[in-house]
């Protein structure tokens, strides 16, 4: 286990979900906190109905959708320290913007995954 696991160990649950809500607030994202292991943590905002309750509801999407989350949290991504937009498997939008915690060793202890967008108008 890494010094810093997750954000949630640096600032705490509570703190990481009033830090979500008010981001949610302020733009409409929805957002979620996911670990390193691509599980949602937690959550602001509403997630597109169709990955919440109809892909994730069944073992092969969950898993499809776990696979989304760490390929948007790959080593380039990490290295890179830019935010990352791409399509998932199900053609939703996803994105996600890496914490650093220790700037000076690049260690990323977490990447929220951004609010899933539809590509339709």
């Amino acid at each position: 286990m890494e010094s810093l696991s997750s954000l949630v160990d640096l600032i705490g649950l509570e703190t990481l979900q009033d830090l979500q809500e008010r981001f949610y607030k302020a733009t409409g994202f929805s957002n979620a906190y996911v670990d390193l292991r691509g599980h949602y943590v937690s959550k602001a905002g509403e997630t597109a109905f169709v990955c919440m309750q109809v892909i994730r509801k069944n073992a092969i999407g969950r898993q499809r959708c776990i696979a989304n989350n760490l390929k948007l949290r790959d080593s380039r991504n990490i290295k890179s320290r830019k935010p990352r937009i791409h399509r998932c498997h199900a053609g939703i939008w996803d994105a996600s913007v890496p914490i650093v915690a220790d700037p000076k060793n690049s260690k990323v202890i977490k990447k929220p995954n951004g609010s899933n967008v539809s590509g339709r108008p």
